[in-house]
């Protein structure tokens, strides 16, 4: 079943929802409460994340039971990815005082929701597949390692930047 993400609620009190629709029928299968502002999606080991940047919060979705927990985040979850039974987020850090252009990445386990391992980066955005993990930002998009070690950056990229032909 595909899962939809939509922000939902009167005024006085925004609740977002997770929304399990039948991709053959496209009828509404399930429903799900999750916080005001739901945003970045993802699955991985059968279940469902979802990051909620404005509200700070993480969820996590077993469809087959209906189980919805909330999951801690370090910060405000900006992206998520799932590679190999991992689910990896991107977040701003947390900190009040913290100075601008701070945050991390983070390795949770797709079943237990447990984070294991953080690595402090500025990143905008995630991505993974075939093994392979992307961190992308203002500071240069980064490969990750994606052992069961400690997260770490193993190697740099710069993107070729086309330069436009006219100011049109």
């Amino acid at each position: 079943a595909a899962i939809l993400v939509t922000p939902e609620g009167t005024p006085a009190s925004p609740t977002g929802s997770l929304i399990g629709i039948d991709p053959k029928s496209g009828d509404t299968t399930a429903s799900y409460r999750v916080s005001a502002h739901p945003g970045a999606i993802t699955t991985g080991a059968g279940r469902v994340w979802l990051g909620d940047y404005r509200d700070g919060a993480l969820w996590t979705l077993e469809p087959s039971t209906g189980e919805l927990k909330r999951v801690t985040s370090i910060g405000s979850p900006r992206d998520l990815t799932a590679l190999g039974g991992k689910i990896y987020v991107v977040s701003d850090t947390a900190e009040v005082f913290a100075t601008v252009f701070t945050g991390t990445v983070a390795r949770y386990d797709a079943v237990t929701g447990l984070r294991e391992r953080k690595l402090d980066l500025y990143s905008c955005t995630v991505a993974g597949g075939e093994g392979v993990l992307w961190s992308m930002g203002i500071f240069g998009d980064k490969r990750l390692s994606t052992d069961p070690g400690e997260l770490r950056i193993i190697g740099n990229v710069t993107l070729p930047y086309r330069e436009p032909v006219s100011v049109e």
